[in-house]
């Protein structure tokens, strides 16, 4: 999973910890893989209060944790096959083999738990390794 789950993206990077609907990878050999695309959020709730105080927050959740993170983005993934477009994803990007999967657990959960502080249900964590 780890390596065909951004495969498509032009940069492939490694996930690390995905936070939500399960995932399989393609399991037959004509299976294509399914072309993602980055998206910009613009209506949603975490985008009025991201750039008040929630984004440092975040930042400081992963300090808690020990996670050295490269980036943190607020996206949505489309599949550009069904151009279905995903849930809001706070994705974060972290240096390979500086962050267990377990760091990356941990610390979503306290970005979650976050969120529910300014009542933010509906989205994902991911991770991904990044230079």
């Amino acid at each position: 999973e780890a390596q065909f789950y951004y495969v498509c993206l032009h940069s492939a990077p490694t996930l690390l910890y995905h936070m939500g609907k399960k995932w399989s990878p393609p399991r037959r050999p004509e299976a294509q893989c399914c072309y993602k695309e980055l998206c910009k959020v613009f209506h949603h709730l975490i985008m009025k209060v991201w750039n008040n105080d929630m984004g440092w927050r975040v930042v400081e959740v992963m300090d808690t944790h020990k996670v050295c993170f490269t980036t943190i983005d607020i996206i949505h993934f489309k599949t550009a096959k069904k151009l279905v477009v995903g849930p809001v994803t706070i994705w974060i990007g972290v240096f390979p083999e500086l962050t267990s999967a377990t760091a990356a657990h941990d610390a979503a959960q306290g970005v979650l738990s976050l969120l529910r502080d300014y009542k933010i249900t509906d989205i994902n964590v991911d991770f991904q390794e990044s230079i």
